[in-house]
C-alpha cells in the first residue's frame, strides 16, 4: 500500500495530537529505519527518547523472543523474577534501595512529582503547599498527564487550572542552573 493511502487511513482513525511526519516507517535495523517505499533514514528520535537502543539488535531480539516464549506481561500486582533481577541491578548501580517500574515516561514523571511533594511534606512537618517546588527546564516536555503538563515549558500544554506543581523554569537543564535555582549555588 502506498504511503499516501496509509497516511490517509491514519488521519481518518488516529487523533492528530502529534506533528506526524509524512513518512510510514516499516522496519528498522541498528540506527537505521526504512519507510514503506524502501527509503532509508538515520533514526535520531529513539522513540522520542524512550527507547534509544537502535532496532533489532540480535541479542535484544534473542532475549525478547526467549521472554515472549515464557511470559509476555503481567501486572505489578504480581512478582516476577526478571523484574526483581532488574530492580537489584538498578539498586546496586544507583546506590538507592528500590526501583519503581511503570509503563511510560509520563507515568514516571507523575510518580516523581508525587514523591517529591510527599518528601517535601514530610520534611516540613506536614505543611502542605509550602514545602516543595519542582524544577523544570525551559523548552522541555514532561508528558501529557496532569502533573507533567503543569511542569512542561510549552504554554499550549499549561493552563491556569493545571497547577499540580509549583515550578521554577530554568533557562537550561544544566547542572549549574539546577543547583543555582535549588539554592545550592556552590554545587555543579
Amino acid at each position: 500500500m502506498a504511503q499516501e493511502a496509509i497516511i490517509e487511513r491514519a488521519k481518518a482513525h488516529l487523533l492528530q495530537n502529534y506533528r506526524t511526519q509524512p513518512v510510514v516507517i516499516d522496519r528498522g535495523l541498528g540506527t537505521r529505519v526504512w519507510d514503506s517505499d524502501g527509503k532509508s533514514y538515520l533514526d535520531l528520535l529513539g522513540g522520542i527518547a524512550t527507547c534509544a537502543m537502535g532496532h533489532c539488535h540480535p541479542e535484544v531480539v534473542k532475549a525478547l523472543k526467549a521472554q515472549a516464549d515464557k511470559l509476555w506481561h503481567i501486572s505489578n500486582v504480581f512478582y516476577s523474577q526478571p523484574q526483581i533481577d532488574l530492580a537489584e541491578l538498578l539498586a546496586a548501580a544507583s546506590g538507592l534501595e528500590r526501583a519503581f517500574f511503570c509503563n511510560s515516561g509520563a507515568e514516571a514523571n507523575e510518580a516523581l512529582i508525587k514523591l517529591a511533594r510527599l518528601h517535601g511534606v514530610e520534611k516540613s512537618g506536614g505543611e502542605e503547599g509550602k514545602c516543595y517546588k519542582i524544577i523544570c527546564a525551559k523548552n522541555a516536555f514532561h508528558g501529557r498527564m496532569f502533573g507533567g503538563m503543569s511542569a512542561t515549558w510549552q504554554s499550549s500544554c499549561r493552563r491556569k487550572s493545571m497547577t499540580a506543581c509549583a515550578r521554577s523554569m530554568l533557562p537550561s537543564s544544566s547542572a549549574s542552573a539546577i543547583a543555582w535555582r535549588s539554592g545550592r549555588r556552590g554545587a555543579g
